[in-house]
């Protein structure tokens, strides 16, 4: 979270303090700070008040309770034995619960979709269907019309227990597909900032929206500083950084003969701020739904 506006800081902060964490929980199981990290990179990606095309997003939280209440969802059960015990269920009842509990004040329905791509990503279900698909799926939820547009699926548990978040996990079985460790992803700016803090660089967000970048080097005891700066448009540091821009900022720094290619310099990102970036376009037309 070291490259969020300082407003944005201070409300995941704030949010945190209100939260707990559930100690012990399964291994890909979700939790309450995973929920609010996801929360507060929407916050930055849409409403980041420097973006051109910044969104009026209400950032806050409207309920612990209720966050609370969904997180727990994924861990239901007695003696051991637990209600949702596949993966495709775990992140059906977590999704479900995000969608309808209305946790905070605004982006509900984006957070969820946020966190269900995340969660299946850590089970290394990866989607295999168009993301428009996902996006309908959430709006399904959030308007109660999950028996309907998934008739096929629901007549199989409509007459048993939590029909809806069976039908959610039987759908999501037939959109993924188990995938390997070596996938690559899209580097996005604030992957660029991590990965050339280990080459001395700071990276600074200013005032004015733009991003600061500073290396000092010595030489036969000589010291002189190096800059760069890039201009945060819509979306903020989760956005993904181009070729061309990439090549300018090492040459300024003059780093860019170091590598053999962009990817090297690349690693250790965090898979949220990658995915809100891939899945921009749906994300986005949530807030209208």
């Amino acid at each position: 979270m070291k490259y969020l506006p300082e407003f944005l800081r201070q409300e995941y902060d704030r949010m945190r303090a209100l939260t707990r964490d559930v100690p012990e929980l399964r291994e890909h199981d979700i939790n309450t700070s995973d929920v609010l990290r996801a929360y507060i990179i929407l916050a930055d990606y849409f409403a980041n008040e420097k973006s051109e095309n910044a969104e009026t997003m209400l950032v806050g939280l409207r309920d612990a309770g209720l966050l609370h209440s969904a997180i727990d969802r994924q861990d239901v059960g007695f003696a051991n034995k637990y209600k949702y015990d596949t993966p495709q269920e775990i992140c059906a009842t977590l999704f479900f619960g995000l969608v309808k509990d209305h946790a905070f004040l605004d982006g509900n329905k984006r957070t969820a979709l946020l966190v269900l791509l995340y969660q299946l990503q850590l089970f290394r279900l990866l989607p295999k269907v168009k993301a428009y698909h996902f996006e309908n799926l959430v709006v399904s939820v959030a308007e109660n019309s999950v028996p309907d547009v998934y008739e096929k699926q629901y007549r199989k548990f409509e007459a048993g227990d939590d029909a809806v978040v069976r039908t959610i996990a039987d759908v999501l079985r037939g959109w993924t597909a188990k995938k390997d460790a070596s996938w690559d992803v899209e580097p996005t700016i604030r992957a660029f900032c991590k990965a050339l803090e280990q080459y001395g660089v700071q990276c600074d967000y200013r005032s004015n929206g733009n991003l600061h970048f500073e290396r000092r080097i010595t030489a036969n005891g000589d010291s002189r500083s190096l800059a760069a700066n890039m201009r945060l448009s819509g979306g903020g540091t989760a956005r993904t950084i181009g070729p061309s821009k990439t090549r300018e900022i090492l040459e300024n720094l003059e780093l860019y003969q170091q590598f053999a290619s962009y990817k090297d310099i690349l690693k250790g990102e965090d898979p949220l701020y990658e995915l809100v970036s891939r899945y921009e376009v749906p994300l986005g037309r949530l807030k209208d739904k």
